[in-house]
């Protein structure tokens, strides 16, 4: 995939950039794994988000993180969660999500590129208000459906930028105040949705290992009875479907047994880690969300936190793991280091 720098921003609207599906890839020796990648997309342009309301201009923040292909993207957000969501998003809604993520992402692109004498004129106001309205639509689409819980955080994400933009415009109140519902209800929505996936990917949930035992007798001959043998089989499956079976015979069932257990242990700790990932992602994401937040009432010498019932958790590898990712070949993205300042 060809690398859209800042300045590549400033030239015109986001190129589209068609990229391979994305593989697993190392940060040290753990994988990265696809079920977690359009989530640290979501994360990093939060993480944009911040940055702007710190002062950063809108070119650089939303160079943090690019949806370079907007179906692609939307079309692997949504694919990459189907192992364990099952509930399908109808073609006629993911051309919808399309639509409003494109609108967001040619919007504001445009916006960023306008020379800031430009950016001043009202009469380019409605590229920050038709992304601020286009945003709002796709988080109430997003919202309804598990699997697009990365949609949702990325919307949010690019809302945040058009209502800070928009408040450096006008500098009205109301294009932050309004944020505390809103905030709110989004957050008591994304974090049961993040626990419910969480709790189908975790290995507890998607392998099992079933055993039984039997015995069978070998042939007579005349008046001597054939041997007697006893058997253990030991299957192993993944999210519902057998993927290896062991069998032993007259050893107690011990070899059937360890070897299942071997293979066990081993899917566990990947399928642990695909869990950790996810979770570390989308609490990374929540966070940036909620700080950002914050950073805009201080600018009206008020605070915001996330409701007290809301527990996100924490996301202690977000900026080792935004490191690893920056660079790489998403499906549809490209993060840049959150070190690169």
């Amino acid at each position: 995939m060809t690398a859209i720098r800042r300045r590549d921003v400033m030239k015109g609207t986001i190129a589209l950039i068609v990229c391979d599906r994305l593989a697993p890839f190392s940060l040290g020796q753990e994988p990265i794994t696809t079920a977690t990648a359009a989530v640290w997309v979501a994360t990093q342009l939060a993480e944009g988000a911040l940055q702007h309301v710190g002062g950063e201009i809108l070119a650089n923040a939303l160079g943090e993180a690019k949806i370079t292909d907007v179906r692609t993207w939307i079309v692997e957000a949504v694919t990459e969660l189907e192992s364990f969501i099952s509930t399908q998003i109808s073609d006629l809604v993911q051309n919808q999500m399309i639509s409003d993520l494109q609108e967001i992402v040619d919007s504001l692109g445009h916006y960023a590129s306008l020379t800031p004498s430009d950016q001043q004129n009202t009469v380019y106001l409605s590229y920050v208000t038709d992304s601020d309205k286009a945003s709002s639509r796709l988080i109430t689409e997003s919202l309804l459906y598990d699997r697009a819980i990365s949609i949702a955080l990325a919307a949010m994400a690019y809302r945040l930028l058009a209502l800070q933009t928009l408040y450096k415009l006008n500098g009205d109140a109301g294009n932050i105040t309004f944020l505390q519902s809103t905030t709110d209800s989004f957050l008591i929505a994304i974090v049961p949705m993040r626990d419910r996936i969480a709790g189908k990917m975790g290995p507890d949930a998607r392998l099992k290992m079933s055993c039984s035992e039997m015995t069978s007798q070998g042939p007579s001959r005349g008046q001597f009875r054939g041997p007697t043998h006893s058997y253990k089989n030991c299957d192993v499956s993944l999210d519902g479907k057998v993927i290896n079976h062991y069998k032993s015979m007259d050893d107690g069932g011990q070899r059937a047994t360890s070897e299942a257990n071997a293979q066990m242990a081993a899917m566990s700790l990947k399928y642990q880690k695909d869990k950790d990932d996810f979770l570390q992602a989308v609490n990374g994401a929540c966070s940036a969300i909620v700080n950002c937040v914050d950073k805009m009432f201080q600018q009206i010498g008020r605070h915001y936190a996330a409701p007290p019932n809301v527990v996100i958790g924490p996301s202690p590898n977000a900026t080792a793991i935004l490191r690893a990712l920056s660079g790489k070949k998403l499906s549809g993205a490209e993060i840049r280091s959150p070190i690169a300042k």
